[in-house]
């Protein structure tokens, strides 16, 4: 088993990463990065809302590592608008 870089081409994203853009929508960036049961369901929401205007992803705030990002990829749907290429490098998983 190896740890291997993947270049991901997906368009169009969310990105909630975006101050400006998560204001824009109304989005409490902060409700995002907890689990709490109605925060859990508030993100669901987004998600679901998301998809129906057509977004393929969303770049959100990583709650298990403060000042990271997800990017969360909506595999069930139509593959042509998301592209994976594995990378070159290569690090092997000691056990």
């Amino acid at each position: 088993m190896d740890i291997v870089s993947v270049q991901v081409i997906v368009d169009p994203v969310l990105d909630l990463t975006s101050s400006r853009i998560s204001a824009g929508i109304g989005v409490e960036t902060n409700r995002l990065m907890n689990d709490a049961d109605e925060d859990m369901e508030y993100c669901r929401t987004i998600a679901d809302w998301a998809r129906t205007e057509g977004y393929w992803a969303i770049l959100s705030p990583s709650a298990a590592l403060p000042g990271t990002k997800n990017l969360n990829i909506y595999l069930s749907d139509s593959p042509e608008h998301l592209s994976l290429k594995a990378g070159t490098d290569r690090l092997p998983l000691n056990y």
